[in-house]
């Protein structure tokens, strides 16, 4: 049985929320950043090597290490000036660590056709795996995918039970970029958290499709826990978001199950979902916590959300 804080479930369920709403105004950045980055430099210069992971020794065959390959493509683009285009063509190619760092003198097109696979080395990573730091006017498109390769590791994740555990690799964390766009892509089955963007400045996210397997809490005891269970598509942290209800990312198939203790709030569940995008296949079953105080009763708040409560006391049973 796991025992587990407050943040740490915030931060577990936050994982299932990444958003990103693309305004006229932000295509209007997008555009801005786009004709800035094809002015950054001037004329592009010819790059000591070439920019295509495959031309440089890249094996697309999901097995072979291609770490190498990105980081000296990453290299030579960084290195140039004008606009450069690093090219993942169509395979699968298995990274441990990418620390893409700047400044660069060129603006950098990161093209995915294919697809990155994290290695479930967990040696291979010092902090995150793909994390692109310090660097103006970059471009991340193409249908390719990142995938994390998640279920080769979740189960050596130790945070639910010991705060002095090492934190799963985010699969793309941009630090300190500006003008930045991705579209287009994938990503799939983070080991921790899909995306993490810090310190950055006009960053344009477009039609970016986030996937993972079905999420499962279960056998966990809340030790007087603030909003234990908690799925809130209108988190707007610093009120710095449009708070109209309306969401681009959908929150499908979440199931806690046999859930038992103590909530510090009234609101023991709270499954607040978007209006226009319900949650589907929300499973509460066996859930049984009770708000610690007297002045106050053990409640549920349950907007949009689409599924079943099974073995549920009647004030719990909001689905």
């Amino acid at each position: 049985m796991a025992f587990i804080s407050s943040a740490a479930m915030k931060a577990a369920v936050a994982a299932l929320l990444v958003f990103a709403a693309v305004s006229p105004a932000a295509r209007a950045v997008a555009a801005e950043a786009e004709a800035k980055a094809k002015a950054v430099g001037g004329a592009p210069s010819v790059p000591a090597g070439s920019l295509d992971i495959a031309q440089l020794g890249a094996k697309g065959d999901g097995k072979s290490d291609s770490t190498p390959m990105v980081l000296k493509a990453w290299k030579h683009a960084c290195e140039a000036t004008g606009q450069q285009k690093i090219v993942i063509p169509k395979g699968n190619y298995l990274t441990g660590a990418l620390d893409l760092v700047g400044p660069c003198k060129s603006s950098i097109i990161i093209r995915l056709d294919g697809n990155l696979l994290g290695t479930g080395d967990l040696n291979a990573y010092k902090r995150n795996w793909i994390e692109i730091q310090n660097v103006d006017n970059l471009s991340i498109n193409g249908h390719g995918t990142i995938d994390g390769q998640g279920a080769l590791v979740w189960n050596k994740n130790e945070c639910q039970r010991s705060y002095n555990c090492k934190i799963l690799p985010n699969s793309l964390v941009l630090d300190f970029v500006t003008n930045a766009q991705i579209r287009g892509i994938t990503l799939l089955n983070s080991k921790f958290f899909h995306m993490n963007i810090f310190g950055s400045k006009n960053v344009v996210i477009d039609k970016v499709t986030i996937k993972a397997t079905k999420f499962l809490y279960q056998d966990v005891t809340m030790d007087n826990v603030s909003y234990p269970i908690i799925i809130d598509q209108k988190y707007c942290p610093n009120n710095i978001c449009v708070k109209s209800g309306a969401s681009k990312v959908a929150v499908n198939d979440v199931v806690f199950k046999n859930i038992h203790g103590t909530s510090n709030t009234p609101e023991a569940i709270t499954l607040n979902c978007a209006n226009n995008l319900p949650c589907q296949g929300v499973q509460l079953i066996n859930v049984d916590i009770k708000y610690n105080r007297s002045d106050n009763k053990t409640m549920s708040v349950c907007k949009n959300a689409i599924g079943k409560s099974i073995g549920m006391a009647k004030e719990l049973a909001c689905v």
